[in-house]
């Protein structure tokens, strides 16, 4: 593993971590994992957690909505960016 300046470290496949100072995967202003098959994850603190857009993007097309690390949608059950927009509103888990 290498570790590089901003928290920020790139493993031996070439996969990019960013961490805050207490080393929780952590990321203000982007995603805070990115693997090299395409796939981001976004955490706050240690937390899955994303208020504009999904928390989980995978290669496939496949998200995952997360709040504060709770899982609140899926699009592969239908679930989108519009309905996690009505939950942000009202923050209350189906």
């Amino acid at each position: 593993m290498i570790f590089l300046k901003n928290n920020q470290l790139i493993d031996i496949g070439g996969n990019i971590y960013y961490y805050n100072d207490q080393g929780d995967s952590h990321r203000d202003d982007g995603l805070a994992v990115e693997y090299v098959d395409g796939s981001k994850i976004w955490f706050q603190h240690g937390k899955l957690h994303r208020e504009d857009g999904p928390a989980i993007e995978y290669v496939g097309g496949d998200n995952q909505w997360w709040y504060n690390d709770k899982f609140v949608g899926n699009s592969f059950n239908g679930y989108d960016q519009l309905q996690f927009e009505a939950f942000l509103k009202f923050k209350t888990f189906i």
